[in-house]
């Protein structure tokens, strides 16, 4: 079955690479989200450089009274920060997401009649571009936790506290990369159940009464 070979390429280096989804289930997501995860990654490269420079603007750091260390630790709470920052946009998506099913549901329950699901946002969409904007956070997360890990065993500090982190982000990585499986299986059988019952109703409106 032929593959999509392109690469989503985010601005923290990290990639989500939908080869690993046949193209006919993938690519039509990929060419409907691509835009704005392109968007907010945009966003958040902006103020990650924000982050930089107010680093390499610091008076002390321009002094070199900074040890080698502290530069490290500093530069390693910039890029958590950076992440934290995927985890806000991603906490507003998850929001708007419950919102727009709330009154999904109110009003195709309230007024059937006139209700268009066109007319709401895609809340399948919303899920994607979170999930993946969450998994991008993770594993920059994870990443920060191995390079710690591996800084204290090269110090022969005690890392035991740095690897049970990295063994918790990793389980957090698996466990979320199960679930956005799972949101891609579902919405493929509800589309095929919708086409399936829309097959049904043309059928019944063509055939002829005897």
């Amino acid at each position: 079955m032929e593959m999509v070979a392109q690469t989503i390429d985010l601005p923290n280096g990290h990639g989500v690479d939908p080869a690993q989804f046949p193209q006919e289930k993938f690519n039509p997501i990929y060419r409907l989200l691509l835009p704005r995860i392109e968007c907010t990654s945009a966003v958040l490269a902006t103020q990650r450089g924000g982050l930089l420079m107010d680093q390499t603007s610091t008076p002390s750091a321009s002094t070199g009274r900074l040890t080698e260390e502290v530069v490290k630790q500093a530069e390693l709470l910039d890029e958590a920060k950076y992440y934290m920052l995927h985890i806000i946009v991603v906490s507003m998506m998850r929001y708007h997401y419950l919102a727009a099913s709330k009154k999904i549901l109110l009003d195709s329950t309230l007024n059937p009649e006139a209700f268009d699901l066109k007319c709401y946002p895609d809340t399948f969409e919303l899920q994607v571009v979170s999930s993946l904007l969450f998994m991008i956070a993770l594993m920059g997360f994870y990443g920060e936790s191995k390079e710690i890990a591996e800084e204290a065993c090269r110090a022969g500090a005690d890392s035991s506290a740095a690897k049970t982190d990295l063994i918790l982000s990793g389980t957090i990585i698996t466990v979320s990369l199960i679930r956005f499986v799972l949101l891609l299986k579902q919405n493929e059988e509800i589309e095929t159940v919708s086409q399936t019952e829309g097959m049904e109703e043309v059928e019944e409106d063509l055939a002829i009464p005897t």
